[in-house]
């Protein structure tokens, strides 16, 4: 289980610009790991690689790891920077 943490956190970073940066945010770090959990789930559900058939994730998880990746902090946005 301690593998798939790892592979679903390694995932994100390299996933979502300025992952570390967001992580702040304490809306972005409970959504992200909501998508954490998410991925741990999935790589345990599909964790026998003779059996998998699947060419990408789920559409929810894809979805929630492009919502993350254009997270934007409201703060900037309340400061009229874009």
């Amino acid at each position: 289980m301690q593998t798939f943490m790892a592979a679903a956190d390694s995932y994100l970073v390299a996933s979502i610009d300025g992952y570390a940066d967001k992580l702040t945010d304490a809306d972005f770090a409970s959504k992200a790991d909501m998508v954490k959990l998410a991925l741990v789930s999935e790589f345990y559900r599909n964790r026998d690689p003779s059996n998998d058939q699947r060419d990408s994730f789920p559409y929810y998880i894809t979805s929630q790891i492009a919502q993350l990746q254009y997270w934007a902090d409201d703060t900037q946005s309340e400061e009229g920077e874009p």
